[in-house]
């Protein structure tokens, strides 16, 4: 943000993926060196060039024509705000005036939406893998579209400084495809019930997954290039974000067995102590063995539990060799 100048002649969206429970210090952080005005967007803002626009913690950050759109709608990859839910308005409205950046960070959000902006006629800029603390998000841009600019931090200031100011291509040229306008407009969530699910079986056929989030069908997007998912609330997954999402459902489902389990356990016992007080053996020897069994079998997942090893999301920066 130090390298954009107080007269850019572009406004500035910024998503980060944090916490919806945490505040965001990210404008007053970026304030200490930006010549341009930075603060989180109100719903409603109109557009202006030469302001940064941060999305606020648990809203995505939509453009809406010459506005800005906050929506506490689904989650897209498990993120709210949402990389793609942003590029892929921003597509739709201005269309070869876009242009994409994807720094460092885990997972793939972004990836849908930069094929959205180059679609439009829009510029695709990552960070260099080499040079991100974190190169999943730059490479999962890379391995499904051309990207035009793949560089180092310190050189992506300038080069927006310096392509905001080139002349757009005709903006006509680049069409709104079907299917960017129709998940553009389902992240908005101004649709009734009936016109989410119509607008979901348009561009995908219903799987046999359900959603991590509200447990609803799944749809399989038509995509030839990227395989993922939305189910007809409004829930988008790439397919590594609905692994991911299935993984923490798994796990929840596990540590509520162990409960159950242990509920069972405590029980048995107390119904064995019951049982010897009132001399009945038989009914103490078979609680006994459910009070074994179940402790036996929340061991056994308790260990799963414990023992399990998630992908190591802070991958290490690639080295020369690789």
């Amino acid at each position: 943000m130090a390298d954009l100048p107080r007269n850019l002649p572009a406004a500035v969206f910024i998503v980060l993926h944090i916490s919806a429970k945490a505040p965001s210090l990210l404008p007053a952080l970026l304030a200490r060196e930006s010549k341009l005005p930075v603060a989180h967007a109100v719903d409603g803002d109109a557009i202006v060039s030469g302001r940064i626009y941060v999305a606020p913690p648990d809203q995505h950050l939509i453009i809406e024509d010459e506005h800005v759109k906050l929506v506490h709608g689904p989650k897209e990859n498990l993120h709210r705000p949402s990389i793609d839910a942003l590029f892929r308005s921003a597509a739709r409205w201005k269309g070869s005036r876009v242009i994409g950046v994807v720094l460092t960070g885990a997972r793939d959000d972004g990836k849908v939406g930069m094929r959205a902006v180059k679609q439009r006629g829009g510029i695709a800029i990552v960070q260099d893998p080499l040079d991100a603390s974190f190169p999943s998000m730059p490479l999962s841009v890379m391995r499904e579209i051309e990207v035009d600019y793949s560089l180092p931090l310190v050189e992506i200031g300038p080069l927006l400084n310096q392509l905001s100011h080139e002349r757009a291509e005709e903006e006509g040229r680049y069409r709104v495809s079907d299917e960017v306008e129709i998940e553009a407009r389902i992240a908005v969530q101004k649709m009734e019930a009936d016109e989410l699910i119509a607008s979901v079986e348009r561009i995908g056929r219903i799987s046999k997954l359900t959603c991590p989030d509200c447990h609803g069908a799944l749809w399989e997007i038509n995509d030839k290039n990227i395989l993922r998912y939305r189910c007809h609330v409004g829930h988008a997954y790439s397919a590594e974000a609905l692994s991911e999402g299935q993984s923490q459902m798994l796990e929840v489902a596990l540590w509520s067995a162990v409960r159950a389990l242990e509920e069972q356990m405590m029980l048995a016992r107390r119904i064995v102590e019951r049982a010897r007080q009132a001399h009945h053996a038989r009914a103490a020897l078979v609680f006994e063995r459910r009070a074994r069994e179940a402790e036996e079998h929340s061991a056994v997942i308790r260990h799963v539990l414990l023992s399990g090893q998630k992908d190591d999301l802070a991958e290490p920066v690639f080295s020369s060799e690789d």
